[in-house]
């Protein structure tokens, strides 16, 4: 009887571990949680399409003086399938393939020449970093 119990006991211990790694995995079409990146010199984080990716961006945030948010008209979140940063001094223009819906980007004080496009209409924007956080929010009208 005793081996009896052990081996449902062990059964039952089995299913439950199981079932709880399935629940614990994400689900397939989950968006992946934002890393830091690095490209030209220059750090970023890009991401924020659902709560777990945003409550990252928003942990490493401090760490960031150039917040970008892309959105449509509506307000949506939007992905820019390019996004171009150029040190208006000069210097190699850093591009950065499907960025957004919110680009974090480490930047020394300095004025920069952005442009960002969403579905083939590009926008272009001068921002001036320093030494405090800023944020520059992108709408596209048609997207």
């Amino acid at each position: 009887m005793n081996s009896l119990l052990r081996a449902m006991a062990g059964a039952l211990s089995m299913t439950a571990a199981l079932w709880t790694g399935a629940i614990a995995q994400p689900a397939g079409d989950a968006p992946p949680v934002p890393r830091v990146e690095r490209a030209g010199g220059i750090s970023y984080v890009n991401g924020g399409a659902g709560e777990e990716a945003r409550a990252v961006i928003d942990r490493l945030s401090p760490d960031f003086a150039l917040r970008n948010v892309f959105s449509g008209q509506g307000g949506q979140y939007v992905v820019a399938e390019r996004v171009t940063l150029q040190n208006t001094s000069g210097g190699e223009p850093v591009v950065i393939r499907d960025a957004g819906p919110i680009l974090m980007i480490s930047l020394p004080p300095g004025r920069y020449t952005m442009e960002a496009t969403v579905g083939g209409q590009s926008q272009r924007k001068i921002v001036q970093v320093g030494s405090a956080p800023m944020r520059v929010d992108w709408r596209w009208p048609g997207a």
